[in-house]
């Protein structure tokens, strides 16, 4: 019977996936073996019943099917993707009659209502609508005409392919299918056929190529009369009868199937390469079974009773936990959707896809684990008629942008109803015609991952789809070879345990374990530690040892050589060894750091013992655990370290060093007999132990020694003056810095500051020969380099960073300002001695900083459960072998069985296991991913999270404890989170938290107090009843209103500009500048308003003093006599934005504007207007500035003040065309002039619509800035001249020419940037053009806008990250889609107004000040925050705002690799907007024409300008039409659009559950929710524009 089962569980799996009339011929089959036909599709009944033939009344307005509606929304959030486009190449050989071709599928159109319909919306709800007619258009290319063909035809056909096939669909408009005839050659025709998804499948291929040859043919033979016969139902008829099912109870049964089934799923954590975000972009890469394999693969198929899909689904999985440690598998798999014969022959979109999920168990055969998954399948299979969207609801899986719902991998073998759409060669009857199947990529995917299994010639083939923005190829390729790997171990062995199966080939196996996981062999030492110091005292007896800065009295700095180091340790081993110290005794050494503390280490390593170090600063309690766990036969301590009377209690001989060192007189100070040997221990460190009690971990002389060898053959410990100590005794890590310099003749320092930021910050300027530190503490100096003179020449050799994953952020200033120091990432816990594996950073490191490779004497192995070697890029544990390798934990035998374990790969020896997830690089070195248990590792300490909780717990007011770390920016923090009783949460939460939090110091280490202890009535739990970490809430501060307000005049004024300016109400004192919105633009404008007010703060001062209350104390108030009101003469420098102008060598330089068309009130007086700009050009100097050239070299200076005049115009353009307006503004446009003037003039339009000021000046004199204060000064003279007033503008500040000499005396220290404008300089891949040698002027250039509306807009600006790191990071998603390239070099437009030094102040100053610079704009990996994380960093990296750049490029000494490579520029201009105080009511909306001559070259391929008006972002793309086609700019701008608006919902998301516009990919078909979903979409402007 169970056989009988077995065939009858495989069975069902064909039945899915067969044609209705394969599976009544397989019926026969069945009742042959005997087996009922009812039996065999169980529940069958509960089934979507067969489409019948009789027609269902039609509403008016169509429905979409479930499987529609899903991709429809898709659709609507990224209508620009390719991924859900069929397309498809028939290579013909023969001369095809292409009217024949036209009207075979013109027939197919008239045939199939799908290839009609087309899709509206109305209220925000889909529905679908067949047209009665459509006409296709069938465009027919002939590539063999070109006289001088460019490129070959077979190049340019595949051009028009990919164009056909990558266009997206109006699907309002249809048709949604597309066809074009290509002749490449005189008888080489490719018919290109592109569908939308929506309206068809894989399976409508083979309708639609049948259907295609038997038209053709009819056409050929003259039967074209003789149409195909009438389908009986239409894809709507399907659909009307779904929507029936779906209310059913069957739909309502087998939807419970699958909440079920897929509760609690997790997402599959595949490793790599990037981050996906929205990107979709793919490639293929191919395999091939043999033929031998292939029939290897169906005989163990048939042997075990299972199908070849069932069998490969198997292994497949079996893979996937191999690559993802998960247990917990589930892969997509798609099945036909077509249980009845009545829509076979339609074309339409069927298709379903079921997730099967399985959980392995790696120490089960195989043979039970494929019985497993055919038993999931079998299940699976008769619940099928689900839509995957209704099944994605009715399981609320969670949705996040980029990322497919339910599952990440889909898997797929052909089945035999999909043989003609998979082969190669079609055997179609079309007369006089071969034909042949070509693949033609759209290039986009729907899935991270998707495995086709084809099988072609007897061989199975392999292809594996696969996103670029995920995976590499190489990573892909790796993972192909695996999994045929793994097939053949399966094939060999089937009843295997399925952990003892390899996916490794031989030559991969043996590269990692005898060449990647080996260390180099040396000789173990047989000499320890004292002997080699005392060696190095005999070389170097006169020598310095130690320094001791912090030993009291602070009044001198304390030395010992090292002989005298030597005799002072000698004295003290006595002692001790007459206290009965030697091999394996213990002595705890708490001591202050310093000249005592090294001497007792070294007297107890001399002695032969092992000490044991305690830190004072640590809680009493935790130090009496220690002492009494280690029962040391001897004590040493300083007095007022520990509690005397207590240590006194542990029956141990104690020393304390400032009360007992007399004793020390009559010791003799001679070198002692060594008793200790190489597997002695040499010391025990304490650290966090997850039963609640820290653990002593136990190593040994040498390992010891082992490393310190290690580290004078790796580290420059020669090279300078010694290592500072500035880390606590107790952390491992410190052993570096106290032993290694006394093995090479240098110093040990210690007392550089009395915290360790203090004493690292001195250390820089040391001369050190390294610096021992953590990630942790490379962030907290950074801020500090800014403020802090380094003497370069006495810099540390090297920092050696470990104790925590190191990040390429955490080091980036140092690789950029500080290259000469060498950076080591070590990587090694307390078991193997401080460091096992290090690498030494290079350019190349990104990201996550590898820990590179074993040290000597160490083995490092990367297993899997099963201890298997893991395969490269596979994720595994760690395991240390070798010399360094502790001897286990101080009295817990258990413990040391668990964590330390034999080595099978060596024979006998130990391994330790780390529980760290590693996986290795292509290049064999080693990544750090992070901990397989809960242990925690923060800024550089070990923290298990059980301990903590632990002492929470002891609270009897406290009823669970959780210990968590969570991210806040690049900032980790420790959060708890209790539970408390009711009555004791509501009425004193905050007394509860401050005196748990006083209990954790007095217990714990500071390290291992969490920042926020949270409490709550109960904590959030999983349906299994497991706390649900990803539930539990961010830490809230508690908002006091009273310190939000004012307290004096300065945050008075400065309060009610902030609201003017940022245009928000809910503004406080103490809020982030930033994190309202505010930009560098909107920072000028706040300058400049606050100058207006009598308060100068300068742009530096606003950057560093983010908020109203910091402003408010640094601002100083000015009197009114502190600038001069007297008019600026004589030659100014150019600064180095118009010397870039001039550089371009324009054919009419007098024609390069700036204006604005502003709307005016109706009753606006000319003649006040022109007495105004008058005014304004005597106030302002720069409007007074003239241009010469002289001997070829440009020269400005201020004309005198008497002879400038404003040239206005009045006119009136009532009854005019748009064109005779135009014209006559670029008549005005063109007539300034450089040398004699005018640089400004005005000219008041009367247009149909009212009336129009015109301002136009050259971008010369001034800049986006300027233009603030010009209108703000325009309105008020305006005003004080209408009254009869004197005119009396603000007082004006620093000159232009003052700011130019400024920086030109900067340029010495702007040398400093030069070789990061270099590095930035460097060229990149050249951008795509349409048409290369196109023309590239002004005149040819043509402008497309991106718009977003008032809410996309709000919603950007009041997001944490700044407007125009969104738009970047947007920008560098789009090129990356576009071109491929992942780096790209924009010239970066900024204001440029930068001062040094506070006597400068340009908060009122015209001028052209804007500085143009490169940024090397690169697509970072990692999630979206991280993404814009390192965006913003990239920004922040750019020294001086970019001024440096231009002073530099034209100063003297210019540099031509300093020449910016690049082909975009961007400028983003802010919040664009008038006040409308006085006669001028706003701005135009459109324009200003013609403000640059025509013939004149543009610089850039792409200039992209960004600026909100009228509160609504606008993005610009101005282009060359003569190098770009309109669709590729639409394409282009489309796309940016989406990146923007994916990353604004993003970023909107809680942070504990981020669901952006992607979330909708799967949401629920009822109308009425759909409505909800579009109008969320609408409200966050998810449509494109």
């Amino acid at each position: 019977m169970t056989d009988k089962l077995q065939t009858i569980q495989s069975l069902q799996e064909r039945i899915a996936s067969l044609s209705p009339a394969q599976q009544r011929l397989f019926r026969k089959q069945l009742e042959a073996k005997g087996i009922p036909w009812d039996q065999a599709v169980a529940r069958a009944e509960e089934s979507i019943e067969p489409v019948t033939a009789t027609a269902i009344a039609r509403p008016e307005k169509l429905p979409l099917s479930a499987a529609q509606k899903h991709l429809w929304v898709l659709h609507q959030l990224y209508p620009n993707t390719s991924a859900y486009h069929i397309s498809m190449v028939l290579d013909i050989k023969g001369i095809p009659s292409s009217s024949a071709l036209q009207q075979s599928l013109q027939n197919i159109v008239n045939r199939h209502e799908s290839l009609r319909t087309v899709f509206l919306q109305e209220n925000n709800q889909p529905y679908t609508k067949v047209l009665p007619r459509v006409e296709l258009d069938f465009p027919v290319i002939d590539l063999t005409e070109a006289v001088e063909p460019v490129v070959e035809p077979a190049v340019e056909a595949a051009r028009y392919c990919k164009q056909l096939a990558q266009t997206p669909f109006d699907l309002a408009c249809g048709p949604l299918l597309r066809s074009q005839l290509i002749k490449t050659e005189d008888n080489r025709f490719q018919l290109v056929l592109v569908l939308h998804h929506l309206i068809a499948d894989g399976w409508s291929r083979g309708v639609l190529f049948q259907e295609l040859a038997t038209n053709y043919r009819n056409h050929i033979q003259g039967k074209a009369a003789q149409p195909l016969p009438e389908l009986t139902v239409q894809y709507p008829d399907y659909v009307l009868q779904q929507q029936q099912w779906l209310k059913g109870e069957a739909c309502q049964r087998q939807k419970a199937y699958w909440q079920q089934q897929l509760a609690e799923l997790p997402e599959l954590t595949l490793p790599t390469d990037g981050i996906g975000g929205t990107d979709f972009v793919s490639r293929t890469c191919t395999q091939t079974f043999s033929i031998e394999q292939t029939q290897a693969i169906k005989a163990l198929a048939k042997n075990s009773g299972v199908t070849v899909f069932m069998l490969l689904l198997a292994i497949f999985k079996l893979l996937l936990h191999r690559y993802t440690r998960q247990r917990d598998i589930a892969v997509g798999v798609p099945v036909a959707g077509r249980k009845s014969s009545a829509v076979e022959p339609l074309i339409g979109f069927f298709v379903n896809t079921l997730v099967l999920r399985s959980q392995i168990d790696p120490q089960q055969q195989f043979s039970d684990w494929l019985k497993q998954v055919q038993s999931t399948l079998a299940d699976a299979f008769q619940n099928q008629d689900v839509p995957f969207s209704e099944v994605v609801d009715a399981v609320g899986a969670l949705r996040a942008p980029g990322k497919n719902p339910l599952f990440r991998v889909m898997f797929q073998v052909q089945s035999d109803g999909y043989r003609l759409q998979n082969s190669e060669s079609l055997n179609l009857d079309m007369p006089g015609l071969q034909l042949s199947q070509q693949w033609l990529k759209t290039e986009e995917t729907k899935f991270d991952m998707s495995w086709h299994v084809i099988e072609r010639d007897g061989r199975l083939l392999v292809a594996v789809e696969y996103r670029t923005a995920l995976f590499v190829h190489a990573r892909v390729a790796r993972m192909r070879s695996h999994f045929q790997t793994l097939t053949e171990s399966v094939i060999a062995n089937p009843v295997q345990p399925v952990a003892q199966f390899s996916s490794l080939s031989s030559v991969e196996k043996e590269q990692i374990l005898n060449n990647w996981s080996q260390g180099k062999t040396v000789a173990l030492s047989t000499r320890c530690f004292p002997a080699r110091f005392e060696a190095q005292v005999q070389k170097m007896p006169s020598a310095i040892a130690i320094t001791d800065n912090a030993r009291k009295p602070q009044t001198t700095c304390y030395q010992l050589t090292y002989q005298q180091l030597n005799q002072r340790a000698n004295k003290l081993a006595h002692w001790l060894r007459n206290q009965g110290v030697g091999p394996g005794v213990l002595v705890s050494v708490c001591v202050h750091p310093g000249l005592d503390l090294m001497t007792a280490l070294l007297a107890t390593l001399k002695a032969g013992g092992a000490y044991v170090p305690l830190d004072s600063s640590l809680p009493a309690e935790r130090v009496q655990y220690m002492i009494r766990d280690a029962s040391p036969t001897v004590l040493i301590c300083h007095s007022d370290c520990l509690d005397l009377k207590l240590a006194h209690e542990y029956s141990t001989k104690v020393f304390c060093v400032d009360q007992d060192e007399p004793q020390l007189i009559a010791q003799s100070g001679n070198n002692l007999a060594a008793t200790a040997t190489p597997k002695d221990l040499a010391y025990v460190i304490y650290t966090s132990g997850s039963t609640g009690r820290p653990k002593g971990t136990q190593l040994t002389h040498g390992g010891l020694i082992n490393y310190l060898n290690w580290c004078l053959e790796a580290y420059p410990v020669g090279a300078g003056c010694g290592a500072p100590v500035q880390s606590s005794v107790g952390f491992d890590a410190t052993i570096t810095s106290l032993f290694s310099p006394l093995l090479a003749g240098k110093q040990v320092v210690f007392g550089l500051g009395e915290t360790e930021i203090e004493a690292l910050q001195s250390a820089l300027s040391g001369g050190f020969s390294f610096i021992k530190l953590t990630p942790a503490h490379l962030s907290a100096l950074q801020p500090l380099l800014a403020t802090q003179e380094i003497e370069r020449e006495r810099l540390p050799k090297a920092f050696i960073i470990g104790g925590e994953a190191l990040q390429a952020h955490h080091i980036s200033t140092w690789r950029e300002q500080y290259p000469e120091v060498k950076l080591f990432n070590e990587y090694g816990p307390t078991e193997a001695v401080v460091g096992c594996c290090v690498h030494q950073v290079t350019e190349k490191d990104n990201g996550n900083i590898p820990i590179g490779r074993p040290i000597n004497g160490t083995q490092l192995y990367v297993l899997d459960e099963g201890q298997q070697p893991a395969a490269t890029g596979v994720p595994g544990e760690l395991y240390i072998g070798g010399a360094g390798v502790a001897r286990g934990y101080l009295n817990q035998p258990e413990l040391t069985a668990e964590r330390f374990v034999v080595d099978t790969f060596s024979g006998g020896e130990t391994l330790y296991k780390t529980g760290d997830l590693v996986t290795y690089r292509s290049d064999g070195t080693l990544e750090y991913l992070g901990r397989i248990d809960s242990q925690i590792k923060l800024r550089g300490f070990r923290i298990e999270p059980g301990e903590i909780e632990n002492v929470l717990c002891q609270d009897e007011l406290v009823g669970r404890a959780v210990v968590v770390v969570k991210e806040k920016g690049r900032q980790r923090e420790l959060i708890a989170y209790v539970t408390a009783t009711a009555d004791r949460l509501h009425a004193d939460r905050l007394h509860l938290e401050e005196a748990l939090h006083q209990q954790l110091a007095q217990a714990l280490p500071s390290y291992m107090v969490p920042a926020h202890i949270v409490v709550l009535e109960a904590l959030p739990l999983t349906v299994n009843g497991k706390i649900d970490r990803e539930a539990l809430p961010a830490p809230v501060a508690i908002a006091n209103k009273e310190k939000s307000e004012p307290r004096n005049h300065k945050e008075r004024a400065l309060l009610s500009i902030w609201k003017q300016i940022l245009d928000r109400t809910d503004v406080g004192i103490h809020d982030n500048f930033f994190d309202l919105g505010g930009d560098s633009i909107s920072g000028m404008q706040i300058v400049s308003k606050a100058y207006e007010k009598g308060l100068q703060l300068t742009p530096t001062q606003l950057f560093e003093h983010q908020t109203i209350a910091e402003q408010a104390a640094i601002a100083k108030e000015k009197s009114s006599s502190s600038l001069s009101s007297i008019p600026s003469t004589g030659l100014v420098a150019l600064s180095p934005i118009q010397a870039d102008f001039f550089e371009q060598n324009l054919p009419n330089p007098a024609h390069y504007n700036q204006a604005v068309m502003l709307t005016v009130e109706p009753n606006a007086q000319g003649s006040v207007i022109e007495s105004s700009l008058v005014s304004l050009v005597q106030h302002h100097d720069s409007l007074r500035l003239r241009f010469q050239k002289n001997e070829g070299s440009w020269q400005q200076q201020y004309a005198p003040i008497d002879t400038v005049t404003v040239p206005f115009d009045e006119v009136d353009l009532r009854q005019q065309n748009d064109l005779a307006v135009d014209e006559a503004i670029a008549r005005l446009q063109a007539s300034l002039n450089l040398e004699d003037g005018p640089l400004l003039r005005g000219a008041l339009l009367t247009l149909d619509s009212g009336k129009y000021l015109l301002l136009i000046t050259h971008h010369l004199v001034v800049d986006g800035v300027s233009w603030r204060i010009l209108l703000t000064d325009l309105c008020l003279a305006y005003q004080q001249i209408s009254t009869s007033q004197p005119v009396s503008l603000p007082a004006k500040t620093t000159a232009f020419s003052h700011w130019t000499q400024h920086l030109s005396n900067k340029l010495p220290a702007f040398e400093t940037e030069r070789d990061y404008w270099i590095e930035t300089s460097r060229p990149t891949n050249a951008l795509p053009i349409d048409r290369p040698t196109g023309a590239n002027t002004v005149g040819d250039s043509r402008e497309m806008v991106v718009g977003f509306d008032e809410q996309t807009t709000a919603s950007l600006k009041a997001l944490k990250q700044p407007v125009n790191v969104v738009l970047l990071l947007a920008l560098a998603q789009t090129l990356k889609q576009w071109s491929q390239n992942d780096t790209v070099v924009l010239d970066m437009e900024g204001h440029g107004r930068h001062v040094w030094d506070e006597s400068l102040n340009l908060a009122r100053t015209v001028g052209w000040f804007t500085s143009l610079y490169p940024l090397r704009l690169s697509l970072p990996s990692g999630s979206l925050d991280e993404q814009l994380e390192q965006v913003a960093g990239q920004l922040e990296r750019v020294p001086n705002g970019g001024s440096g750049y231009g002073a530099l490029r034209f100063s003297e000494s210019e540099s031509a690799d300093m020449i910016s490579p690049a082909e975009i520029s961007f400028n983003y201009l802010g919040q664009l907007a008038v006040e409308t105080t006085g006669f001028i009511t706003g701005l135009a909306s459109e324009p200003v024409p013609a403000t640059k001559d025509l013939r004149g070259d543009r610089k850039y391929l792409f200039e992209i300008v960004a600026l909100i008006q009228a509160d609504q972002l606008q993005i610009r793309w101005r282009y060359s039409e003569q190098q770009y086609q309109q669709s590729t700019l639409k394409q282009l701008t489309q796309r940016f659009s989406s990146n923007v608006r994916s990353l604004v919902a993003h970023c909107e998301q809680p942070e504990a559950n981020k669901m952006a516009t992607a979330d909708f990919s799967a949401a629920r078909v009822d109308a009425g929710q759909l409505s909800q979903l579009i109008g969320k979409l609408q409200d966050r402007g998810g449509q494109a524009s």
